[in-house]
């Protein structure tokens, strides 16, 4: 669902906001700190102004619902200008905070993760998000929560979703790989209740990982593991999810671990029946080319997944811009 801001063109927001709940900073500084009530403020970062109650910040985030076009890019600008997230402090930000929080607080993390994954729908979302001092913090505390399985599931589904498309930023990938995103996946997908929705967005995540060359020793290391779950998705009855599967098995079958895996389990058979059952269109282009990379080794040309130039993956910098969208 797509979030919208109501535009504010008078005072800046954070006055704003203060002066409708009749807040000054005496009386801020003394309200609940728990963690519907105020952002933990570092006395060596912030200042008592910039401790905004968070419920006014996500009260403000949920009008950010409902729009499309011009006013929802007009909408996120104000947002992002105003760091309501708070991601440009040094050693502060509201999702890693909230998301930390025990079960109690559940309702408060979802609306956080819908709010977030809304965010990074955008071009400028996902910029304001990876160009922030604490990018690595927030996808770093996302992943943790997913690991520890601290988010609903609702939230969890939208948590995947932002995390997909942060995965379009070269420097995002990087440090999801390290951070060990493509062996959590990989344990993930394989799970066959999986709801389409995170199931979609998971495939897409673990084919942006794995055109970037530095999540190869990671695909070599779980190579059986890896070939398992993308075997168990070719089984699946989703056909949103062929060219993510078949994409990242173009590509990871190029790396020997993976291909001699693949060969030991029977990839080949599944291939070749899911080719006669037509089970989606993309089937018939790609796995072909599969077969020519299974039985040959052939070099692998990531552009056709990555956009012109390599740009994505590896190729180049491209760290402030996104991947062509996979």
């Amino acid at each position: 669902m797509l979030l919208i801001v109501k535009c504010i063109r008078t005072r800046p927001l954070k006055i704003r906001l203060l002066e409708r709940k009749g807040l000054n900073q005496a009386a801020l500084s003394q309200k609940s700190r728990s963690p519907e009530n105020i952002v933990p403020a570092d006395p060596n970062t912030c200042s008592e102004k910039k401790q905004l109650p968070l419920t006014d910040r996500l009260n403000f985030a949920k009008q950010i619902t409902r729009s499309s076009g011009d006013d929802a890019v007009h909408a996120l600008n104000v947002f992002t200008d105003n760091d309501i997230f708070m991601l440009k402090e040094k050693k502060l930000n509201i999702v890693s905070h909230i998301i930390a929080q025990p079960e109690s607080y559940d309702q408060l993390k979802e609306e956080t993760a819908r709010l977030l994954n809304a965010i990074c729908s955008y071009y400028n979302g996902r910029t304001y998000v990876t160009t922030s001092a604490q990018r690595k913090e927030l996808v770093s505390s996302v992943l943790a929560a997913l690991k520890s399985k601290k988010l609903s599931n609702y939230a969890a589904q939208h948590a995947i979703a932002a995390l997909q498309k942060l995965s379009l930023r070269i420097t995002v990938q990087k440090d999801l790989i390290s951070l060990g995103m493509m062996e959590w996946l990989t344990f993930y997908l394989e799970t066959m209740n999986v709801d389409n929705f995170p199931l979609e967005y998971g495939c897409a995540l673990l084919l942006n990982l794995s055109i970037n060359p530095a999540s190869h020793s990671t695909a070599s290391r779980i190579a059986n593991q890896l070939v398992a779950t993308l075997i168990s998705l070719l089984k699946r009855d989703n056909e949103t999810i062929c060219k993510y599967v078949n994409g990242a098995l173009f590509v990871l079958l190029s790396i020997n671990r993976v291909a001699s895996a693949a060969s030991q389990i029977g990839l080949e058979t599944v291939l070749r029946s899911k080719l006669e059952r037509r089970h989606c269109n993309d089937d018939v282009m790609q796995i072909p080319q599969i077969f020519k990379v299974l039985r040959g080794g052939n070099a692998v040309n990531i552009d056709r997944f990555s956009g012109s130039g390599g740009s994505c993956g590896g190729g180049g910098d491209g760290g402030d811009g996104d991947c062509k969208p996979i």
